[in-house]
């Protein structure tokens, strides 16, 4: 079997932390467009006095704190075991109010998500190599020794990727922690559940379900954890991410799936080409890729990123 390495570098994850998405209008699923901000006005340190964003609460969404924030324990992880600390390090809070570390976004409230201050996410990227008898192999593709397929020298890897209700992107499996919740367990509960439907399967069949997850956990590690700039996040709201990696060594989990809910579809989709994924989940694979040394057809746009970060640095390092 081929080497799965998951070294990663401290600046791998650099455009999830930027702060462009979440300044993007209108804001998901309404005609709300957020205050117009230019780039020096964002940081909170930059006095702005005629800021009046605008205010919204999904009242569709099932928030899971109280309308006001005020009395919120931030910073701290509470008694109901609500980790409201955030990666990024202490926020600051004005009035009751946390204010979103990366700066100002041009809308006030918590928008879609159901927390005040940071909403813990975990996402999971799957991944097996592909092997000679999952598909037909092209032209450019070979079979490996030990049966693994591979594209210009390096082996392909399979993705699981989801099709939520109603949209046309793909996502991986992702979900928000519970209280109390470790992230190992969130990544393997959200999979579980959006996977295989688990809560909703009887008591005999969710056995082999579990067993066969829980030999693919066997390769779990934690990528990062980290802000995301994500166009759900407001002033007083904001995603933050714990991304690992599950290599399914074995292939334990290569059939049996059961959508679960609000799930269109699931599937194990081969990395030959770029799929059509969120830009943020795009980073995600990516990087994934890179550490696990497949075949990657992003590796133009990372080598030209790498250039022309390379370029500037060498600008800026020119005297004037």
């Amino acid at each position: 079997k081929a080497v799965v390495s998951t070294q990663s570098t401290g600046d791998q994850w650099k455009t999830l932390v930027s702060h462009k998405l979440s300044l993007t209008s209108p804001y998901p699923g309404t005609e709300i467009d957020r205050f117009a901000l230019e780039k020096d006005q964002i940081p909170w340190k930059k006095k702005f006095e005629d800021y009046k964003p605008p205010y919204f609460d999904n009242e569709n969404v099932p928030h899971l704190d109280p309308a006001t924030p005020v009395g919120l324990k931030f910073n701290h992880l509470d008694e109901e075991g609500i980790d409201r600390t955030s990666t990024v390090g202490r926020f600051t809070v004005m009035h009751g109010f946390p204010k979103n570390p990366k700066g100002r976004t041009g809308l006030g409230g918590r928008g879609n998500l159901p927390r005040w201050g940071p909403n813990k996410m975990a996402i999971t990227v799957c991944s097996r190599y592909k092997e000679k008898h999952h598909q037909h192999t092209t032209r450019s593709e070979h079979s490996m020794p030990g049966g693994i397929v591979n594209k210009d020298g390096q082996p392909v890897l399979e993705i699981l990727l989801l099709k939520m209700d109603g949209s046309n992107h793909y996502v991986f499996p992702q979900g928000f922690l519970a209280p109390n919740e470790t992230t190992r367990h969130a990544h393997q509960r959200v999979l579980l559940d959006l996977c295989f439907d688990y809560s909703n399967q009887v008591k005999h069949l969710q056995k082999p379900i579990l067993d066969a997850v829980d030999g693919a956990f066997k390769q779990y590690k934690e990528i990062t954890k980290t802000y995301m700039d994500d166009s759900m996040n407001t002033d007083n709201a904001w995603i933050e991410v714990t991304v690992a990696s599950v290599h399914d060594t074995d292939n334990r989990m290569a059939t049996g799936f059961k959508l679960g809910r609000g799930v269109e579809s699931v599937e194990w989709h081969a990395i030959t080409e770029k799929p059509n994924l969120h830009s943020n989940m795009s980073l995600m694979l990516k990087k994934t890729l890179t550490m696990l040394k497949a075949y990657n057809p992003y590796v133009t746009d990372l080598n030209m990123s790498d250039q022309g970060a390379d370029a500037a640095s060498s600008s800026e390092a020119k005297p004037s």
